[in-house]
């Protein structure tokens, strides 16, 4: 996920946590309980982005580049942009219309670069776990042994990760193979 869509995410997420006990009890109340639903499940499946926006649940974990993990982050996507499009933004106040407009993009955005894009088949940049890495040492969240425990678990992921990026991409253009080994 990229930093500005992390931004995005990120302030949805304020957004529902500070306004959550103070809507009336309505389509507000189910929006939130949706928007929660779907943001916990999202940080599950996407433990990379969890760690980005400060949810440390899942530090130890990466996300999950098979192609298995692929189709489910699709279908997930899927079937919470189903759900979001059925509430009536008439019913929800201001403050949520925004939190579902920007949760709408997001997902839409999500699908579309799954669906479309296929990152995932040409991009080898989409495999550079070193923000997951770097996440964990730069930010003094938790003691420094604590985090160095979940950076380890981490690399010890990365031969899966290599092996799915090898198993996923095909045809990769060379100015992006070139970047990816320099980054990595």
């Amino acid at each position: 996920m990229r930093y500005f869509d992390v931004l995005l995410l990120s302030g949805a997420v304020m957004f529902l946590a500070a306004c959550a006990g103070s809507y009336p009890e309505d389509s507000n109340d189910e929006f939130v309980s949706l928007a929660n639903e779907y943001i916990e499940k999202y940080f599950k499946m996407y433990p990379e982005t969890a760690t980005a926006l400060g949810d440390h649940r899942y530090d130890d974990r990466l996300n999950d580049y098979s192609a298995a993990g692929v189709k489910a982050g699709l279908e997930f996507n899927k079937r919470y942009l189903e759900s979001f499009r059925k509430i009536d933004t008439g019913k929800l106040d201001q403050t949520n219309r925004i939190d579902l407009f920007i949760l709408l993009n997001e997902i839409e955005k999500s699908i579309y670069r799954i669906d479309t894009l296929k990152e995932h088949e040409w991009n080898p940049l989409v495999y550079n776990v070193g923000g997951a890495i770097y996440n964990l040492i730069a930010r003094d969240f938790a003691p420094l042994e604590e985090r160095l425990e979940n950076v380890r678990a981490r690399l010890e992921m990365i031969p899966r990760v290599t092996a799915f990026a090898k198993a996923n991409l095909k045809n990769t253009p060379t100015v992006h193979t070139e970047t990816a080994i320099l980054q990595n």
